[in-house]
């Protein structure tokens, strides 16, 4: 398998890239925005000289390590298919390997000792057809991609010329598979009535408004409650697709900052004169209840999405339709 001038893994890196930059600008920004009075940005020059560290650091392992590729055996059967790498099988691989070793050691002593270079590269990994839900042959390039729902689970490389025998074994063990998958997607139910996303959104502005009801802590949650409401109201209108669980976690942990605001100013001490002290909570009490009942309003909603998985809330199945396990012949996918 090409490293460096491999098309897919040039592509993958890319996307990687970009993901871990996105990170940590969205990190960055997040911080400034919940944590300080102004918003902040990551400088351009940070954000790109981490990723240039990242390629350099690819590059020299690419280049270097594994000379531009690396040599690897792939199994496939009707439970699925098996990858093994192998590295350490010549003088050079020996030799990286020592080195590797030996500064490693220099680092750390004992990591140095349990740590092979050969073991780490050599190594190997399996996926089962029942998480296959894409099979793409690349012809030209001699390889056959496994993708799921949203990435690619695992490419499979041989010579262009043996392309179609591989498609070919590929297709007759997942199509069974595919076929199941395909009437299981049928069923789902594609979206929900008009109705439910509009009293999500309804409930959601209500609830990001009452938060901020308490007049004692709503400067220090205009921030919070405008990226908690927005990530629950993004959050309604994603489901059921795949990525609305992606949303919830970012709304779940917004929606507990939220929450946590309220405590201090609710917990803080006032003396209103030398014999009477009161606490927070005890001015305008009926204002702060409601402030809580629409962060927690907002924590519930955005909790059940992962409580309740409503992308695999599926229609019944259609009368006459055979089960699952009936059929193990149609709908194949095709190349």
């Amino acid at each position: 398998m090409p490293l460096l001038t491999n098309p897919f893994l040039l592509w993958d890196m890319a996307r990687i890239l970009a993901v871990c930059g996105a990170v940590m600008w969205a990190m960055v920004l997040a911080m400034s925005f919940f944590f300080t009075d102004e918003v902040v940005l990551l400088p351009p020059q940070v954000l790109l000289m981490a990723l240039a560290i990242l390629v350099a650091l690819f590059a020299f392992v690419a280049l270097v390590v594994f000379r531009n590729a690396m040599h690897m055996r792939f199994v496939v059967d009707s439970h699925g298919v098996r990858v093994e790498s192998i590295y350490g099988d010549d003088a050079y691989e020996h030799s990286v390997s020592a080195l590797m070793r030996a500064v490693l050691f220099l680092v750390n002593p004992l990591v140095g000792l349990t740590t092979s270079l050969s073991a780490a590269a050599s190594g190997g990994d399996g996926l089962s057809w029942s998480d296959v839900r894409k099979v793409t042959v690349h012809r030209r390039l001699g390889v056959v991609s496994l993708a799921d729902s949203w990435h690619t689970l695992m490419r499979l490389y041989c010579d262009p010329r043996s392309v179609d025998m591989l498609a070919d074994r590929v297709q007759h063990n997942a199509g069974p598979v595919l076929a199941r998958q395909a009437r299981q997607v049928a069923q789902q139910s594609a979206r929900r009535p008009l109705v439910f996303y509009l009293v999500w959104t309804a409930v959601a502005l209500a609830a990001t408004a009452a938060s901020l009801a308490w007049y004692w802590a709503a400067e220090d949650m205009e921030r919070p409650a405008v990226a908690a409401g927005g990530l629950v109201l993004l959050l309604g209108w994603a489901i059921p697709a795949w990525w609305s669980r992606l949303v919830a976690w970012p709304a779940v942990a917004a929606s507990l900052l939220l929450t946590a605001r309220l405590i201090p100013p609710a917990l803080e001490q006032d003396t209103v004169s030398a014999w009477h002290t009161v606490y927070g909570y005890q001015m305008d009490t009926p204002e702060l209840a409601l402030a809580a009942l629409g962060c927690l309003t907002l924590v519930a909603m955005s909790l059940s999405v992962l409580v309740m998985r409503p992308e695999r809330v599926t229609r019944k199945r259609a009368p006459g339709r055979r089960a699952d396990g009936d059929d193990t012949q149609e709908g194949r996918s095709q190349p």
